[in-house]
């Protein structure tokens, strides 16, 4: 547990709500009717302080239930993108993804934790 809570925590720096976000992001949102999933999709409508790491995130939404079924969150610091995938009751994949010196981007950690209730 000790270890899931350090590996989240990048993520978890940031109040989403429309207080911070409404004047920095616009949303978009459709039935995706591939996925069976109602789509809400972040981006930024302008240049984010310097402070600010999150840039971009997806949620999705179940069209039968209007539960949350699964987010998908983006940040970016230093020389590194981070993602990660939350699927509701499941299960969570954070992937690092770094710049090498040679100009290419490579995986740098891939974790994949599952729920067993």
């Amino acid at each position: 547990m000790e270890d899931f809570t350090r590996e989240v925590a990048p993520f978890l720096d940031v109040l989403i709500d429309t207080q911070n976000l409404v004047q920095l992001f616009e949303e978009k949102k459709f039935l995706d009717q591939t996925i069976d999933a109602y789509t809400f999709s972040y981006d930024p409508v302008k240049q984010l302080p310097d402070t600010f790491t999150l840039r971009h995130w997806d949620v999705y939404v179940d069209p039968s239930t209007n539960k949350v079924r699964r987010i998908y969150l983006v940040r970016v610091s230093e020389n590194k993108t981070q993602q990660l995938t939350w699927q509701s009751g499941k299960w969570c994949k954070m992937v690092t993804i770094s710049n090498g010196t040679n100009g290419k981007a490579y995986v740098e950690k891939d974790i994949l934790i599952k729920w067993d209730f």
